[in-house]
């Protein structure tokens, strides 16, 4: 019996992130007839039970990414990081929700990936050997595609979180400078109070210090600007990782036609 059935072999899983995207920003490449694909399985075989198992949990952990992706998009571009105190903190925690969110599909999926490569090993038809390389590291690229922005996400976040916490320092400070005026000086250049010492990396030069500023002296309207620029950023990225999905259905699709 073949452990992929007539009209069981595989179903299309669409990209939801990369519609959402779409119907958000610019178009992006329509789909060729070979997208990322699960492949249904009676498992007639342990070999073939066990590439099934691992690549349709690998493209599962590829495919929540991109819907990960796309709320990523979606929440930069809501206008909440430049909204009040609550405001600007329900959207940190959201990103940093789905960017952990990411991070542990990513994990999940390398797993996946490094299983079929160990199957991949274990196969004794050369032809069957190199489409399963081919699968793995084609699924290995879409999740790293994806771990990329990930990590850029988590970037902005520290970012954001420092600015936080410049802000509560900086609010004692206001207050130790109007219970002492005079005692804090401020930047001439900036107008900001100038970094207290343990602010200052080691080795700038005296000459440098006033003009410093801390982490968080930009504006919400500037956080917000920088939001907006991220999720284009993210978004110009969405077409390499659609491509190289494309490309893994391809090879995947090669791949389960020897267990036929």
């Amino acid at each position: 019996m073949s452990p992929f059935g007539p009209g069981r072999r595989c179903r299309i899983e669409h990209m939801l992130a990369l519609l959402l995207a779409v119907m958000t920003a610019s178009p992006l490449p329509s789909p060729t007839p070979e997208p990322l694909k699960t492949i249904l399985t009676v498992r007639s075989t342990t070999f073939c039970g066990e590439f099934a198992t691992h690549v349709n949990n690998a493209i599962g952990n590829a495919t929540r990414n991109d819907e990960n992706l796309g709320k990523l998009i979606q929440t930069l571009r809501a206008p909440n990081l430049g909204g009040n105190e609550m405001e600007r903190r329900l959207e940190r925690m959201r990103l940093n929700n789905t960017a952990d969110a990411m991070y542990r599909e990513y994990r999940s999926g390398e797993d996946e990936v490094n299983h079929l490569r160990a199957l991949a090993k274990s196969a004794t038809d050369p032809e069957q050997k190199a489409d399963l390389t081919a699968s793995a590291d084609a699924l290995g690229g879409v999740l790293y595609r994806q771990h990329l922005i990930q990590r850029d996400m988590d970037g902005f976040l520290a970012y954001l979180d420092a600015g936080e916490m410049r802000g509560s320092t900086n609010d004692l400070r206001l207050s130790d400078e109007a219970a002492s005026p005079g005692v804090h000086p401020r930047s001439e250049r900036t107008g900001f109070l100038a970094p207290a010492p343990y602010w200052i990396p080691q080795g700038v030069p005296s000459n440098l210090q006033q003009d410093m500023l801390l982490p968080g002296d930009e504006s919400a309207t500037d956080d917000l600007r920088m939001a907006r620029a991220a999720s284009h950023d993210f978004e110009s990225r969405l077409a390499a990782i659609f491509s190289d999905e494309l490309n893994a259905g391809g090879h995947i699709s090669s791949a389960s036609d020897h267990c036929q």
